[in-house]
């Protein structure tokens, strides 16, 4: 699961009737660093919702969550994600996201309004809905719901103001961000090993990953973060490639998160 979340992209949920249902639905994708930042980026004129629509979210949230505490219990107690539990389980999860997420986008450019698939493709919540369709058809893994799980979390938490949840937001926001790193080497080491089709979703991830890297500072902040530990171990390269395009990637980095601290930080 979320948890940073880009400029154009953050959502505007599903309300009935108070103003604190609005702001609990303002963003379905966690974010990485200050929770500053993370008040200005969520700041958006929101879009009223139906009833229904609302009750809908918190369905898909709840389903989220207890779908997948029961997979995560289950594996953890069985290392197992293969059995019919755990199969099921995890599937129901990631259908509980469809829902909740699908409900936002609704909101976000009402229901009669929908922008085009390009436009769509831009924002935050189709990009994950999009990612949650993968996972659907791939291999199980807990690391590929703990973002959604951490997102549905943060999203009641806040609907029904739960403040011994909301205090644990900054470490949630970073386990997640953290989290979506690890899926690429879960990705990577079930592509060389050949199972299903991890392949394919490893080239997807990648471009979902990508996009994030364009319109995230939250997501270039933390590569930033995770390039500056590695900065002393990728020096010691002897391969010319890997040094040259490691002194690419950090340059970029460094350009980015410059902007970041001056827009957002200072």
């Amino acid at each position: 699961m979320a948890a940073i979340t880009p400029k154009t992209t953050d959502t505007a949920p599903p309300s009935a009737t108070k103003t604190t249902a609005a702001k609990s639905l303002a963003s379905e994708k966690p974010v990485t660093n200050s929770s500053e930042f993370v008040h200005k980026r969520l700041v958006k004129k929101k879009v009223e919702g139906t009833p229904l629509t609302q009750t809908l979210w918190i369905a898909g949230h709840a389903t989220t969550i207890a779908m997948g505490l029961i997979y995560t219990v289950y594996y953890l107690l069985f290392r197992s994600h293969v059995s019919k539990i755990s199969f099921i389980a995890y599937r129901l999860a990631l259908i509980g996201v469809f829902l909740s997420y699908s409900c936002t986008i609704l909101s976000q450019f009402a229901q009669k309004a929908l922008p085009s698939y390009i436009t769509l493709l831009g924002t935050v919540n189709f990009q994950y809905l999009l990612l949650a369709v993968v996972w659907f058809f791939n291999r199980s893994s807990l690391f590929k719901l703990v973002p959604y799980l951490i997102v549905s979390v943060m999203q009641l938490a806040t609907q029904f103001k739960i403040d011994a949840v909301l205090k644990l937001s900054p470490q949630l926001k970073i386990a997640a961000a953290y989290d979506e790193l690890l899926v690429f080497v879960v990705l990577t080491v079930d592509t060389l090993l050949m199972r299903g089709t991890s392949g394919y979703a490893l080239f997807l991830y990648a471009a979902f990953f990508w996009l994030r890297i364009i319109e995230s500072e939250n997501t270039r902040y933390l590569l930033y973060t995770v390039a500056i530990k590695l900065d002393s171990t990728m020096a010691k390269q002897k391969n010319p490639k890997v040094v040259s395009s490691w002194k690419s990637l950090k340059r970029f980095l460094t350009m980015k998160n410059e902007r970041f601290q001056k827009e957002f930080l200072n």
